[in-house]
């Protein structure tokens, strides 16, 4: 009898493939999560990154976070969005981590006894916790998906139709000799190991070769930090731009998730602008120009109160007639 339910839920999600979309809005599969017009403009960006019909009130909110492109005619085989805290980051990332293993309709293209893989890779074990528990809600509430759990492990799920979904901490030696379907680097901005010095862009170029076997997408999604690493590298060649395989979005917390109260991020902006801009705009940091703010912050509250201010001051502003 389970062997005999197993196949049936392989047949039925197999056949047809939904989209992340229709997956969203079904009430039958994650409908219950992504109901309700917040969640419009993260549809209307998904829609136009998987080249899914849009209005034209959906492409205006497209064109705003992809810094005025067009959407893609062809699937991009790399997303990343740069979006500031609060931004529904991790729900989004789960949907598409879920929707992508249980979906999964490439088996012919793999060797007998091969296994896809949905690998999500966090910062670390505690946000990689989290990622992963929102991921096994959508297999535990969910009667059709709960049917294709063949094994749960402490950080993944065994799935019946190929599939494994794997979340763990952010290393460079996980990931390899794998198929993978889908990766996502949760948080990459804040990517850090031992041994690299640039972690990030290390385990990038190790996850390629596992993304050739199926086409697998590396969809990198991030609170912009400084002006340096991979999410900045890929923002700055690719955001606005028609770049063929590569989507790059940018936004703001209240322009993908409006329910959150502006008074908070005036108030972010009162007390550290730099900060606030990163955190709730989306926008990266110039690590000097941050390291600057705050000395010439110290100097100028320093100037009435130490005989050496002219000094400091001078030091600090070399280019100040004052």
């Amino acid at each position: 009898m389970v062997t005999t339910k197993r196949k049936k839920a392989v047949v039925a999600v197999a056949e047809p493939a939904l989209s992340i979309i229709d997956a969203m809005n079904d009430p039958a599969l994650f409908g219950n999560w992504y109901s309700g017009p917040s969640w419009d403009p993260w549809k209307a960006v998904l829609a136009g990154a998987f080249c899914l019909p849009m209005t034209e009130a959906e492409k205006e909110i497209f064109r705003e976070v992809a810094g005025g492109r067009e959407p893609p005619k062809k699937r991009p085989k790399e997303i990343w969005v740069a979006g500031s805290r609060r931004l529904g980051k991790g729900a989004v990332a789960s949907a598409l981590a879920a929707w992508s293993a249980a979906f999964f309709d490439k088996q012919d293209r793999l060797r007998p006894g091969e296994r896809a893989l949905v690998l999500c890779l966090s910062v670390d074990v505690k946000l990689a916790r989290v990622l992963l528990g929102y991921i096994k809600a959508f297999f535990v509430s969910i009667p059709m998906l709960k049917e294709m759990v063949v094994n749960e492990t402490q950080w993944g799920l065994t799935l019946n139709n190929g599939v494994d979904i794997e979340v763990m901490a952010a290393s460079m030696s996980g990931v390899r000799g794998r198929a993978i379907e889908l990766v996502v680097l949760d948080e990459l901005s804040f990517f850090s190991t031992e041994n690299s010095a640039n972690p990030d862009l290390e385990i990038y170029r190790a996850l390629l070769p596992g993304c050739a076997t199926l086409d697998g997408m590396i969809v990198g999604i991030s609170s912009p930090y400084l002006e340096s690493g991979l999410l900045y590298s890929k923002f700055k060649e690719h955001f606005g731009k028609d770049s063929e395989g590569v989507l790059v979005l940018k936004a703001a917390t209240r322009t993908l998730n409006p329910t959150i109260d502006q008074a908070v991020i005036d108030k972010a902006y009162h007390d550290d602008p730099v900060a606030a801009a990163s955190e709730w705009n989306g926008e990266f940091r110039n690590s000097l120009a941050g390291w600057l703010d705050r000395r010439r912050t110290a100097a100028v509250a320093s100037a009435t109160a130490t005989p050496s201010a002219s000094r400091t001051l001078k030091a600090l502003f070399p280019f100040s007639t004052a």
